[in-house]
């Protein structure tokens, strides 16, 4: 259970980023009423980057634990 609340505590964090920089491009590019692929570009990348982030939030998460029964 703990290891899916990390998975999806990693997800968030790496994608936050490019959604969020998604959504501003968005809205910049709207003020200016030319719409182009940047947005969606940022925000694709954003949930690629999320299965990554969360399995590397699993693995720490599993590398301490591992630690801390060993001691």
């Amino acid at each position: 259970m703990l290891s899916a609340i990390w998975f999806l505590v990693g997800a968030v964090v790496a994608a936050t980023p490019f959604v969020v920089r998604g959504h501003l491009l968005h809205l910049e590019e709207a003020a200016r009423g030319e719409p182009t692929m940047g947005p969606g570009w940022s925000t694709f990348l954003g949930l690629l980057a999320a299965p990554v982030g969360g399995t590397v939030a699993v693995v720490i998460y599993w590398w301490i634990q591992r630690r801390r029964r060993s001691d």
